[in-house]
């Protein structure tokens, strides 16, 4: 199985053997947004731009055999369907030198399910 770095960022995956560098797309997959409107009629000092959640993404490779590709977390929730993505999971740092990398990875599902409510959750309650 290969991997393959999406994100404009190096991966650094740790192992049981040490850890392993993806290298930064040079070319990364990114959500393309629709058209944004300016607001001018607020009260603020700058102005405020209407975002509409894009629904396109560009640079995503298409589903190869035997290649999973590593992603942005807003790509990998907007692409659920695509079984190959995945998203760098727990953070961790590596002493003796503080190296940051991922412990595992993570893949988004395509459910259509209610999410659960924490009845001791104030928020959840409501």
């Amino acid at each position: 199985m290969r991997l393959v770095n999406t994100t404009p960022h190096e991966i650094v995956l740790f192992t049981n053997n040490g850890h392993v560098r993806l290298p930064a797309a040079t070319a990364p997959a990114r959500i393309v947004d629709p058209a944004i409107e300016v607001n001018q009629s607020n009260a603020l000092p700058v102005p405020v731009r209407d975002l509409a959640l894009g629904t396109t993404v560009h640079g995503l490779p298409a589903p190869e055999n035997d290649v999973r590709y590593i992603v942005s977390r807003a790509i990998a929730m907007l692409c659920r369907q695509r079984t190959d993505l995945l998203v760098p999971g727990a953070l961790r740092v590596r002493p003796p030198h503080g190296q940051i990398g991922c412990a595992d990875l993570v893949r988004f599902h395509h459910r259509r399910e209610r999410p659960r409510l924490d009845r001791h959750c104030p928020r959840c309650s409501r």
